[in-house]
């Protein structure tokens, strides 16, 4: 897993130029970032004109037929919806996220999380709020809630109960919370781990190009990538991870990396030499490889399978199956044909 990241790192176009027009946003959240097949937002289909996303505003519904969806909440934080589900948005403030999820299922994946901020779906009667970064399935069809890493708190008729990494509640009944296998997995979760991978690939290069043309950021935000046609996570700290153990780069960072120190090597006739500490397991404080094992859910056919892309980068099939957006049609690379569509944020 650790070789084939490294190897779509060290194909990725660096860009110059090429996201410095764009700016980084994390005012509302709602920005729907990518599109599978037959989706629907307030029972219109969702068109992208001039290369823009729709937003979801406060009552909007998303809905999949035949068909997948990412949006985004606050910064870091992702809901994913798998065929035949629907949310609804209660409030698109970053601050105050709530969201119903209405039917089907879905995931979250929040890899930071302001302790000022919070983060609800409601499923029926029941309010689950995210109280740790981390990932969480959410089964309306089969009332039940997962988390696979992090932690929850349920709320259910007025009683409080905690959920952990690794555990998972019954919307029914005595709200029971039970272990479950956190590494088995199925299509929807492996294509929410591939969408993870693409999302940590597109931050390198938009991360790149922000320190080049000389980005200041004082809050993390979205940042739109113009070779992969949708916004990626671009967070202001280190040390940033998605729960499948992916690396996020803010603007100093990646030069740290990209462009590491030359170490002197001084040999024994008292010349010197240089090793060059390159793009190895640990070269650099929070390099791309780094948190490859760490909340990697590892194991054939679990969260992980087919997360790291084996397409050799944002080319040939790094990106595929059309899981892209349609931010900018020409753009090379990260290509996948016309299934999904997204587009630039107003």
């Amino acid at each position: 897993m650790r070789i084939l990241a490294a190897t779509a790192l060290l194909s990725l176009p660096l860009l110059t130029g090429q996201l410095a027009a764009q700016q980084v946003i994390s005012i509302k959240a709602g920005l729907i970032n990518l599109i599978q097949g037959d989706v629907k937002l307030n029972d219109e289909a969702i068109a992208v004109r001039n290369s823009r996303f729709s937003e979801m505003k406060n009552g909007d519904v998303i809905r999949t037929l035949e068909g997948r969806a990412e949006i985004l909440l606050a910064p870091g934080a992702f809901i994913r919806l798998s065929e035949n589900s629907a949310v609804r948005m209660e409030s698109n403030s970053v601050v105050n996220t709530r969201l119903s999820l209405l039917d089907g299922d879905a995931m979250l994946e929040v890899m930071e999380m302001d302790k000022a901020a919070s983060l609800e779906v409601l499923i029926g009667a029941d309010k689950v709020s995210v109280q740790k970064p981390g990932l969480y399935r959410l089964d309306f069809a089969n009332s039940n809630v997962k988390v696979v890493d992090g932690e929850l708190a349920v709320v259910s008729n007025d009683v409080l109960r905690k959920v952990e990494e690794g555990r998972m509640i019954t919307l029914t009944g005595d709200r029971l919370i039970a272990k479950f296998d956190k590494k088995s997995g199925d299509e929807f979760s492996r294509w929410v781990s591939r969408r993870s991978s693409y999302i940590a690939m597109a931050n390198v290069s938009a991360a790149k190009d922000a320190f080049t043309n000389g980005y200041s950021m004082n809050r993390s935000g979205w940042i739109f990538n113009n070779w992969f046609g949708y916004y990626t996570y671009l967070p202001f700290g280190n040390g940033f991870y998605s729960p499948f153990g992916y690396s996020f780069f803010t603007p100093t960072t990646i030069y740290s990396f990209l462009y590491p120190p030359v170490m002197p090597n001084w040999g024994a006739g008292g010349g010197t030499g240089s090793s060059d500490r390159g793009f190895g397991m640990g070269s650099t404080p929070g390099g791309f490889d780094r948190g490859m094992g760490r909340g990697g859910y590892g194991g054939g056919g679990g969260y992980s399978g087919g997360g790291a892309p084996s397409g050799g980068g944002m080319s040939g099939g790094a990106v595929s199956g059309g899981e892209r957006g349609a931010g900018n049609s020409s753009a090379g690379g990260a290509r996948g044909g016309g299934a999904s569509s997204g587009g630039r944020a107003n």
